[in-house]
């Protein structure tokens, strides 16, 4: 519904390139068109664990058993556990949703603001967490400073 545009840089991080560490599964796409001043863009957010944990987020995405992978898809739960780099969660997903931002709302008006980057189904979930869940990346101090660096390459966000 909004168009496609095409990208030929990409950027991810060592850590992921060399060994596919999942706590460092983060990466972005960068446009060439400023499609955002169209689609809009989300806030990117640092929280502590303890502000995750029990916490309502959301995944929306494009995943392949739906409408072959056109067809676009919510969820939300809550959050069931948070290590030091990853939040796991039980939320319906499916290949494809990789990527597409975990996020909170903390009122209805509020702004979402990404706090993670879906990336895994149940199989990445430690055995020593005794649950099952699916994963994402954390936004932390560090990934927050990675996407800002990615951002500022491309010109940055307009001001308000």
């Amino acid at each position: 519904p909004f168009g496609s545009v095409t990208s030929n840089r990409f950027s991810s991080v060592d850590r992921w390139i060399e060994h596919e560490d999942p706590d460092f599964d983060i990466g972005a796409i960068h446009l060439d068109e400023p499609l955002g001043e169209t689609v809009g863009w989300f806030a990117v957010g640092v929280r502590p664990a303890d502000e995750l944990t029990g916490f309502m987020v959301n995944i929306s995405g494009y995943p392949g058993d739906r409408g072959n992978g056109n067809e676009q898809y919510h969820a939300v739960n809550r959050v069931l556990q948070v290590s030091d780099r990853r939040i796991f969660y039980d939320i319906d997903t499916f290949g494809g949703q990789s990527g597409a931002p975990v996020w909170l709302q903390e009122t209805t008006d509020a702004d979402p603001v990404a706090v993670g980057i879906h990336a895994y189904g149940i199989g990445g979930t430690p055995g020593s967490f005794g649950i099952t869940a699916n994963s994402a990346p954390r936004i932390i101090p560090e990934v927050f400073d990675t996407i800002s660096g990615w951002i500022e390459q491309d010109g940055g966000l307009p001001s308000a």
